[in-house]
């Protein structure tokens, strides 16, 4: 399983990565720190998830989310502050699989990854 953490926090991006890892050994993390950068790593990167922050320095999440779904239909989870209703709607409306509040607990994290990926039943996708 690959996955990809788009954010601009490096703690945030260790701690979901320890999470990640803890509930699935065998998974292999890249992050990146801009949105630019997270495009262009999807594009490149048989990915089976994406986390993705909504705000970042060069662009944001909503712009990314865009770029990212004009070529790929892989499951993104957005991870972000911003917790009202219009916000998380307009998200899931644009294209995101899910959307979690900060702060997360880590087992409500893995559960809805958990949860996407086997939604999305990629044969990548942990049992």
């Amino acid at each position: 399983m690959k996955l990809l953490i788009i954010d601009d926090s490096r703690e945030m991006v260790e701690t979901l990565s320890l999470c990640i890892e803890l509930e699935w050994p065998d998974a292999e993390v890249l992050s990146a720190n801009l949105g630019g950068t997270g495009i262009e790593m999807a594009r490149e990167h048989q990915l089976d998830l994406i986390i993705l922050d909504i705000s970042m320095d060069d662009m944001g999440g909503l712009e990314v989310l865009h770029s990212i779904r004009t070529f790929s239909d892989v499951p993104i989870v957005m991870h972000s502050a911003r917790g009202n209703d219009v916000e998380i709607a307009r998200f899931l409306k644009a294209g995101a699989d899910d959307y979690l509040v900060k702060p997360v607990r880590l087992s409500d994290f893995v559960e809805r990854l958990t949860r996407v990926m086997s939604q999305t039943a990629s044969p990548a996708t942990p049992q």
